[in-house]
């Protein structure tokens, strides 16, 4: 039997800009130029937009432009301020677009709690939010305020300064390390020893734990030996309980590992569920995943079994709907743990706003969340698809060998970024399984869910190629009628000894360099 070969080739693509703001009352909101539509928000909560040329500028809501796209880069606002890049250095400007820092920097920082770290030729330092220095660019790295405190370095060493710039805690003076601070209160390390400090510096508990993790819910958990327990910010005993494994307090809860086996308490050292699974995956929005013997199910935080183990493999809920897999056959499962559409499925991916795609007797469809079935050419997900956003260039396909459980097969896979006018579509990737003459007999359009969004019908990969990477001509994608803007990397090496990751700059534009016969040391 043949060892296939995987092929593999990661393109990474990057929107340039995130955030919205606030100027005179009204909103403005990043913009594409050339299209007439105002951004909706992306998966991820953000506002996205650039011009044909990589620029980025304002629209208000009624999609009237009031700051003219001619920035390279940009952020949201704060009380007033935006951070730009232009030609390559940053600068802040007011919601008119004039400058109150000019570019002259190497980086600027978002603003907290009324300050923004920014980085000179000489070192990093902090700004107020009309560009006067508060605090000397002093330092080699910097970081922002939080709850009025912000850790700097000097080479290695980390000190925690307040807004007027003085220095409060220096590890080097006492300490090997301090960790961020909660509640009021950081974990401090030295000599294989942990404790806590306060605000002031001062130290608050005793060092004397073998590992600590910040203060949540007013509990800390800590490790002595082998033994993880709960202590209050008086240093003593809160929960008289030992664990051989526990997470912090979230949400009144902490997951927790005795004799093996794994169950949940909450503040009060009280069993919401007792430790008898052999795993309890995170909650999220109350449910968590528990297996037990090789089989998976759902329960509560309130010490409810909402499904029994049963599964052989399970998803957390969407949109009030879980996918499992019993066997072979996979089903979607309601709030009350039944099938949600009395339906099975051959594949299914996870549930998004549009859906989620499974395999119904002979083909994909989109299935809804009230159980009606689509054909996945009928949907609107995918029409635009001929406008994404970023493009690559043609035949800039990187083979990286490496194994693949199919005879005499490869397999393609290029992750991008999708257009953030198409809804609930941060990444895709596409899936292509191609024979050694180069004929694909399986490919397919993935979002981030595992969603098949769009089933290829192409003969060959080049006219793959044609159809995903059209024509470039002077650095314009023709097709998408954008800037070409992105990043090729290549993350594993090849196992001949080469690889391929490199990128340039010029003028704002992110051109790929391909290297296939790069030899690597």
């Amino acid at each position: 039997m043949t060892i296939a070969t995987y092929f593999r080739a990661f393109i990474s693509f990057f929107i340039l800009f995130q955030g919205s703001l606030i100027s005179y009352s009204q909103e403005l909101i990043p913009f594409k130029k050339g299209k007439n539509n105002v951004l909706i928000e992306s998966l991820l909560g953000w506002n996205s937009g650039y011009d044909a040329f990589g620029h980025w500028g304002y629209k208000n809501a009624e999609g009237e432009i009031i700051i003219k796209a001619k920035y390279h880069y940009a952020r949201k606002f704060f009380e007033g301020r935006a951070v730009v890049k232009y030609y390559g250095e940053y600068g802040i400007i007011n919601t008119t677009g004039k400058w109150i820092l000019k570019p002259n920097y190497k980086e600027i920082g978002d603003f907290s709690e009324g300050l923004a770290n920014i980085s000179t030729d000489e070192g990093s330092g902090y700004i107020n939010k009309d560009g006067k220095f508060v605090i000397s660019p002093v330092y080699d790295r910097t970081e922002p305020f939080k709850n009025g405190l912000a850790a700097v370095w000097k080479g290695i060493r980390k000190n925690i300064v307040n807004k007027k710039g003085q220095v409060l805690i220096s590890d080097w003076q006492k300490y090997d390390y301090i960790y961020d601070f909660s509640e009021g209160y950081a974990p401090v390390f030295k000599w294989n020893t942990y404790g806590f400090i306060d605000s002031t510096g001062k130290e608050a508990i005793e060092l004397k734990y073998h590992n600590a993790q910040p203060f949540s819910e007013g509990l800390a958990l800590v490790k002595i030996n082998d033994k993880y327990m709960f202590i209050n910010k008086s240093g003593n005993i809160a929960i008289n309980l030992e664990f051989d494994f526990a997470t912090s307090m979230q949400k009144n809860i902490s997951i927790v590992k005795k004799d093996k086996k794994f169950g949940v308490i909450n503040k009060e050292g009280t069993f919401v569920h007792p430790c008898k699974f052999d795993s309890i995956h995170p909650f999220y929005n109350g449910v968590a995943i528990i297996e037990m013997d090789g089989l998976k199910g759902y329960i509560n935080d309130k010490g409810e079994i909402l499904v029994r183990p049963f599964f052989t493999s399970a998803d957390r809920f969407r949109f009030g709907l879980a996918k499992v897999k019993q066997n072979s056959n996979y089903f979607f499962l309601n709030n009350e743990g039944k099938n949600a559409f009395g339906m099975i499925f051959s594949d299914a991916g996870a549930f998004t706003k549009e859906g989620a795609t499974v395999f119904h007797k002979t083909n994909y469809y989109m299935l809804d969340t009230i159980g009606q079935l689509r054909n996945i050419s009928d949907t609107t997900v995918f029409q635009n698809i001929d406008y994404l956003p970023y493009c690559l260039k043609k035949k800039k396909y990187t083979n990286e060998l490496l194994r693949w459980p199919f005879d005499n097969a490869f397999f393609l896979s290029m992750i991008m970024q999708v257009d953030p006018d198409l809804p609930d579509q941060a990444e895709l990737r596409i899936e292509i399984i191609i024979d050694e003459n180069g004929k694909p007999f399986d490919y397919k359009i993935v979002n981030d869910y595992d969603n098949i969004l769009k089933i290829f019908t192409l003969e060959t990969l080049d006219q793959l190629a044609e159809y995903i990477v059209p024509a470039i001509k002077d650095g314009v994608n023709v097709a998408c009628k954008i800037d070409i803007s992105y990043k090729y990397n290549c993350i594993e090496k090849w196992n001949q000894g080469k690889s391929c990751s490199a990128w340039t700059e010029l003028n704002s534009v992110h051109e790929a360099v391909i290297e296939n016969e790069k030899e690597t040391n």
